[in-house]
């Protein structure tokens, strides 16, 4: 079983996280939606495959790179950041860890607070893919 992974700081991540947490409102993903219409979401992070692989904050509205702009802030996976590398090795690289298609996939922050907590010198959330799982490890 080969495992992928992508990497996150979780310096990058501290003020989406925060976004997410102290927002009054939060989203639930377009595929997750059904049954759960009108449901005010719990503070996560959305895992988003799509030009690379990044994770932004579920608040709404969302955390903003400037205002009046529609661009969110988001934490780019090292491993596929389109403001580092170059396109084609991007795509590939997303491929490769998250899959051919493009989605999103929720990432509780409280499991991240809790080892935080815990651990408060770790400094990354590794993201797993195996087999069609998804696992997380702090470090």
């Amino acid at each position: 079983m080969t495992t992928k992974t992508a990497t996150f700081s979780l310096t990058e991540l501290e003020p989406i996280m925060k976004h997410s947490e102290q927002s009054k409102d939060r989203k639930i993903p377009y595929a997750q939606i059904l049954g759960r219409e009108g449901e005010n979401a719990d503070p996560h992070l959305w895992l988003v495959g799509d030009n690379g692989i990044y994770l932004m904050s579920n608040g709404s509205p969302g955390l903003r790179k400037k205002e009046g702009e529609d661009a969110n802030v988001v934490a780019y996976a090292h491993e596929a950041n389109p403001e580092k590398m170059d396109g084609d090795d991007v795509w590939y690289a997303k491929r490769d860890i998250f899959g051919a298609d493009d989605g999103v996939e929720e990432v509780p922050i409280d499991f991240i607070r809790t080892i935080q907590k815990s651990h408060p010198h770790v400094t990354t959330l590794k993201v797993k893919f195996a087999a069609g799982q998804m696992t997380f490890e702090l470090c």
